[in-house]
């Protein structure tokens, strides 16, 4: 479902080459929705919820899957 989101915004599929993961990762927490570090706003079942609390391999790991 987020990867048809994004596609219908007609944004990219892959975070570009030559992007610092860690420094992504810094600026994720600097955003004005972030509770503690990195805050990501997702749709869920019961609309708009905040998830935060995800372990920074994850983050990475995550990243690294979508790195072009």
């Amino acid at each position: 479902m987020h990867r048809a989101t994004v596609a219908a915004y007609d944004l990219p599929m892959h975070v570009p080459h030559g992007v610092d993961p860690e420094e992504l990762i810094t600026l994720f927490g600097r955003d004005k929705k972030a509770i503690s570090g990195v805050t990501f706003v997702l749709d869920g079942p019961d609309g708009v919820e905040p998830v935060s609390g995800v372990d920074h391999d994850v983050l990475l790991d995550a990243l690294g899957a979508v790195m072009a």
